[in-house]
């Protein structure tokens, strides 16, 4: 790749493409290119990307660059190139054995006396929750398109999806509306799970409080917040967010997992601990873009 190409690359549809030709012309810019970087920054939505065509500018204003920042931005591209790499290989695999594991539910139905109530019908169900997932983790790991929308009407959407089939009670408390720049397909993955691990924990004991969600800002993160009286957690520590650690039987064990990698891949921190009387406070907080 040349100067000219690395330029005319900035305005590919193709966001590894634009980051590959950011990150040539953080070194291979002349001055003379200082405007088309500008204005390629003025439209780029990649944070990746960005980051690349500052360092650019930077070095077309001082003439050098900084090493820690530069140390850091090569994390952050190889945790774009991880992200990636999840999600292609995740798609991979979910196309080759989703049609499998489709068969061999009809031929087992076929073949399989009382099929319906069998173990065997027990551990494909848990077979394609599994798939699901991976399916799930390869989107919480992906790369985020940051988008406007209202937060607010996005929780109220969350919970009207996942009170559907359960009798427990949910309160909401938060600004109306909260109009916010985010990830909105990992923020969804991560408050529907959260929502869902609660709804299923108060629908394991006799009687329960309301889930009390919560959401807010602060001059630098956004936060969410849900409270609830079910049955606890099912590890302590870190380990809640190891795969396979869960209180419910022929389940798959990847919620929280889920939830850790969607927070992380939009820099986002999650908490989860137990409360006194019983039951469960999550928190996740991400920085202002």
């Amino acid at each position: 790749m040349n100067r000219i190409e690395a330029l005319e690359i900035l305005r590919s549809d193709i966001s590894d493409d634009r980051l590959r030709a950011a990150r040539f012309l953080v070194r291979g810019a002349f001055k003379e290119d200082f405007d088309a970087l500008i204005a390629a920054l003025g439209k780029e939505t990649n944070k990746w990307v960005r980051t690349s065509l500052r360092r650019g500018l930077e070095r077309l204003r001082t003439g050098f660059i900084d090493a820690d920042e530069s140390a850091e931005v090569e994390t952050i591209e190889e945790r774009y190139i991880y992200a990636n790499a999840v999600r292609d290989t995740t798609q991979v695999l979910l196309h080759e054995i989703r049609p499998i594991v489709g068969r061999l539910g009809v031929y087992a139905n076929r073949e399989i006396t009382n099929y319906d109530i069998s173990e065997t019908r027990t551990e494909w169900e848990l077979l394609q929750r599994m798939l699901d997932a991976i399916e799930a983790l390869g989107e919480a790991t992906a790369v985020p398109q940051y988008e406007p929308f209202d937060l607010a009407a996005l929780i109220t959407q969350i919970v009207q999806s996942e009170t559907q089939r359960s009798s427990v009670k949910m309160e909401q408390a938060g600004p109306t509306p909260l109009i916010i720049n985010g990830a909105k397909i990992q923020l969804h993955l991560v408050l529907s799970n959260a929502l869902r691990n609660a709804v299923e924990a108060n629908d394991r004991v006799e009687w329960v409080e309301p889930i009390i969600i919560n959401w807010g800002e602060t001059d630098r993160e956004y936060w969410i917040c849900v409270l609830d009286r079910g049955c606890g957690l099912p590890g302590r520590g870190n380990d809640i967010f190891k795969p396979k650690v869960s209180t419910k039987p022929k389940h798959s064990g990847m919620g929280l997992v889920i939830v850790n990698r969607a927070a992380q891949s939009f820099n986002g921190e999650v908490k989860l601990d137990s409360r006194n009387g019983g039951g469960a406070r999550f928190e996740v907080r991400w920085p202002k873009r």
